[in-house]
């Protein structure tokens, strides 16, 4: 009787593991709520800060990933609107690197939408700039 017993248990045991194995299972990945990365555009003129209108001579694109250091080597960064986040991009002006040895840090807000942001980084006769871009 025990090993009577014993087999429906095993049984039930394999049955109930076949099972879960036959329902979709996730791929343990966590999905970011906000994008990583952001396709950004560079100007050879610069605007001011949060006027896309100067932003006129497109010269190159390139790609900023969130909370991560970039050298900024352009007069103007053309940043695009997240849909449904708000970001920023912070502009260490006098540094290449991000850090304190700035000669000025500028913060720009970039609202929820679906425009192009202009933002100035004052590299202009051989002046450096660096940014963090981020979301929330």
């Amino acid at each position: 009787m025990l090993t009577l017993l014993t087999l429906v248990a095993f049984t039930a045991t394999a049955a109930a593991l076949a099972i879960a194995i036959a329902i979709p299972q996730g791929s343990g990945e966590i999905i970011p709520i906000v994008p990583a990365d952001i396709t950004v555009w560079y100007y050879a003129a610069g605007g001011w800060p949060n006027d896309d209108s100067m932003c006129l001579d497109h010269v190159a694109n390139g790609t900023l990933t969130a909370g991560v250091c970039c050298c900024l080597d352009y007069p103007g960064v053309g940043v695009w609107q997240s849909p449904s986040n708000g970001c920023s991009l912070t502009v260490y002006e006098g540094t290449s690197v991000c850090g304190a040895d700035a000669t000025s840090t500028t913060v720009t807000n970039i609202p929820a939408g679906d425009s192009q942001i202009c933002i100035d980084t004052d590299v202009n006769a051989g002046l450096k700039a660096s940014g963090v871009w981020a979301c929330s």
